[in-house]
């Protein structure tokens, strides 16, 4: 069922999607002809599509994020001077991607033609793509981790209205009302490849504190009907007492 999942027209490596579908066809052979096929060769063969599935998909996954640099940094390469298009190389990666014979994400790689071409040209550029999942669109909070913390998730739903400016989708540290938010530390994965210089790094954070003023209203509500509530019980009470006094 996972194996019918993966895309067999999708840029991959020429030589693992042939792996890929031997092992289909051996899969399929050990499910129809079971009077040669034993239990044994048909998990075998389970196990070995299983494996391949997931290989296959994140080669598929590496191609695309290679795809998406080249036409990226492609583009912003337009807008370097003669010196610094003439530095952005990528041809070697181009080559392999084309002809399907790419082994690995070569993102990176394209990143770092970009940062050579950019530094041949004696400017700054932004390099933001260095930071993987910098926009937060990726599953699982893909390239960033949180040690301590309460629940860590990409936010795609929250209407922000205090003036923060932060926008969906953003990775959050969350705790429900009235819970304090533990202390933690979220990090991104070690960012290789740059060249040496010097780096400008921002980010945009929010701190949302604004459960604080409802628990309080609540609270004082609360309060004001505990009060309602023994001011008429004492009430009654007195008005008991005064009746019996008048019948003794």
């Amino acid at each position: 069922a996972e194996a019918q999942k993966v895309d067999l027209n999708a840029k991959m490596n020429v030589s693992l999607k042939s792996q890929f579908e031997t092992s289909l066809d051996t899969y399929a052979e050990d499910k129809v002809l079971t009077t040669d096929a034993t239990k044994e060769s048909i998990e075998q063969a389970t196990a070995i599509l299983t494996q391949m599935t997931e290989t296959v998909k994140s080669n598929i996954a590496d191609y695309a994020a290679t795809a998406k640099a080249l036409e990226t940094y492609g583009a912003k390469a337009l807008e370097l001077d003669a010196q610094g298009q003439a530095t952005y190389d990528v041809a070697d990666i181009e080559a392999v991607y084309n002809d399907c014979t790419m082994e690995s994400d070569k993102s990176e790689d394209v990143l770092v033609a970009f940062e050579t071409a950019v530094k041949a040209q004696g400017v700054g550029a932004d390099m933001t793509g260095a930071v993987r999942n910098a926009d937060c669109t990726e599953a699982n909070n893909a390239y960033w981790t949180i040690e301590g913390g309460n629940t860590f998730h990409t936010n795609t739903w929250s209407t922000e209205n205090d003036e923060s400016g932060l926008k969906v989708p953003f990775i959050e540290d969350w705790v429900g009302g009235g819970k304090t938010l533990a202390d933690a530390t979220i990090t991104h994965v070690t960012i290789e490849g740059l060249p040496a210089g010097k780096y400008s790094v921002s980010d945009s954070a929010d701190l949302n504190q604004r459960t604080i003023r409802r628990i309080l209203i609540s609270s004082i509500i609360i309060i004001i009907l505990l009060c309602v509530i023994w001011y008429y019980i004492r009430s009654r009470e007195e008005g008991t007492l005064e009746n019996g006094d008048k019948n003794i």
